[in-house]
Order: structure tokens, then C-alpha cells, then sequence
């Protein structure tokens, strides 16, 4: 009776004696030849990728088709295939930033918000403008992926592009904005964000409402208290809170002027009435 291997391949057990296996039809006996194949899928083929070093990745050996395949596994690869493929990108000494933005750009490519990723965590100022299309794609998750890039690169040129993506809509996509401009700490939105107060969602007025906060603390006291008489419950509350936590909670001090005006008064009225009497 033959013994029985696992394949070097699919790791089922098989007959010694075959040349090909049953299940993968590969030679059992002899390991893969590339460990690394982006075209295996499932959990079975998982890619393991080893570290490399600092040498490993300056490295010059058929750059262009390395950066392919990494682009490659980026868009199509599984989870964790797209992730080593971040790590090995963000790892070289060498700037594929023109690489990425020519990936971007191509009308047929796929997962092109990871690629928006890695263009957001590299951070080259010459991907804004390419980022600001994306940013105007109907693809939500395009979208969502190139604002979040623009916001970690941060240059002050990306505030237009942002502005016009707050006429979205998608109201989704018009708090997500809200949200990153209050991060900016770029004053210019701010007359923008106080016209959001007045958005139909009210998911956005509440965000603009903690935006606003942030960027301009007191100074937008006025504009939030207006919102305590919001429709929405929720925005009442959270209108309400900010002003507490701003400190800037109205104050009604007529009542006390009142009441020392009559105070004020009676005193009078006395001392009149003493001196009267005398």
C-alpha cells in the first residue's frame, strides 16, 4: 500500500506515488516555485510576505515591475494581500508617488481607493490635484477615501475642492467634509461650516455644530444657540451641550436689573419719606 505526502501546494494529503495531484494537479513533490503569486486566492494561498530590509528595498532590480505588482496586488489582492503590498510601498527608499498617480488615473483601474491610500499616507504634493478629481467621482467610496488623503496631506490648496464637495448629495458625504474642515484648523471654512448649520440633514448640523466648536470656540456661541430651538431633538441636545462645554451659556440678567431697580426704588421711597417727615 502507497504512502500518502501533503502536497506541497494545497497541503491535502495524497498518494507518494503520483506525479500529479488530484486536487491541485500540481507536482506534490516539489515546493511552489514562487511563494508569492498574487493570482492564488483563498485562505489556502494566503501570501505571507517576509520583512524586508532596508537594503532589500533600495534595491533597483526591474523596479517598474515590481511597482506593478504591487499596485497590482494593492487594487485586486485580499485584505491582507492589499495590506502587505501597503507596507512594501510605504517601505522604499525610492518614490513611487508618479507610479500611484498614473494608476489613479487610468480609467480601467480597480480598487482605486487604496491606491488613494497610499498616495494619502506617502503624502506628495503633486497627487492634490489628481486626489481633488477623485474627490469629484461619483464613486462614494472613491470619494470618501480621497478626502480622508487630502486631509492627511494637509496643504492649505485642497480647501477648494473640499468646499465644492459640501454641495453633495449624499449627506454622508456632506458631514464627512464638515468634519474633516474642522480638523484643518484652516479659518477659511468657517463662514462655509456656519452655512452648513442650516443643512437639511440633520446629521451635517450637528457635526457643523462640533466643527465650529473646534475651530472657533466662543466666537460661533451665537450661531450654535439659535440651534436649541432645532427641530431635531438630537441637535437641540447637541447644541446645547456645546455651549455648555464653550462655557458661554446666555445669560438673562434683566430680571436681576429689575429687581434692583425696585430695590433701588423702595430705598429711595424711604429715605424721601424720612426726610419728608422731619
Amino acid at each position: 500500500m502507497a504512502n500518502t505526502i501533503a502536497c506541497f501546494h494545497c497541503h491535502r494529503n495524497v498518494s507518494d506515488d503520483v506525479e500529479s495531484c488530484p486536487y491541485c494537479k500540481k507536482n506534490p513533490h516539489s515546493p511552489p516555485q514562487e511563494q508569492d503569486d498574487p493570482e492564488r486566492r483563498g485562505p489556502r494561498y494566503l501570501i505571507h510576505w517576509k520583512p524586508i530590509s532596508k537594503d532589500q528595498a533600495a534595491m533597483p532590480a526591474d523596479e517598474t515591475k515590481d511597482i506593478e505588482r504591487l499596485i497590482h496586488d494593492l487594487t485586486t489582492g485580499s485584505p491582507q494581500i492589499r495590506e502587505n503590498a501597503m507596507e512594501i510601498i510605504l517601505s522604499q527608499s525610492k518614490d513611487y508617488s508618479q507610479h500611484l498617480i498614473d494608476a489613479l488615473n487610468a480609467a480601467d483601474s480597480m480598487g482605486r481607493e487604496h491606491i488613494v491610500k497610499a498616495l494619502g499616507r506617502i503624502g506628495p504634493r503633486s497627487s492634490i490635484q489628481h486626489l481633488a478629481k477623485a474627490l469629484a467621482s461619483s464613486d462614494k467610496t472613491l470619494k470618501l477615501s480621497a478626502a480622508w488623503a487630502l486631509y492627511r496631506i494637509g496643504d492649505l490648496r485642497v480647501l477648494p475642492p473640499f468646499l465644492e464637495t459640501l454641495k453633495d448629495r449624499d449627506s454622508f458625504i456632506r458631514r464627512y467634509i464638515v468634519y474633516v474642515l474642522g480638523g484643518m484648523n484652516d479659518r477659511r471654512s468657517v463662514p462655509y461650516l456656519f452655512k452648513m448649520l442650516k443643512d437639511s440633514s440633520p446629521e451635517v448640523r450637528i457635526q457643523a455644530v462640533l466643527s465650529l466648536a473646534s475651530l472657533e470656540g466662543k466666537n460661533a456661541a451665537d450661531a450654535i444657540r439659535d440651534l436649541r430651538r432645532d427641530t431635531d431633538p438630537l441637535v437641540q441636545k447637541t447644541a446645547i451641550e456645546a455651549i455648555r462645554v464653550l462655557g458661554a451659556s446666555h445669560f438673562n440678567y434683566w430680571p436681576m436689573v429689575y429687581a434692583g431697580t425696585a430695590l433701588f426704588l423702595v430705598f429711595f421711597g424711604i429715605v424721601l419719606a424720612h426726610l419728608l417727615s422731619r
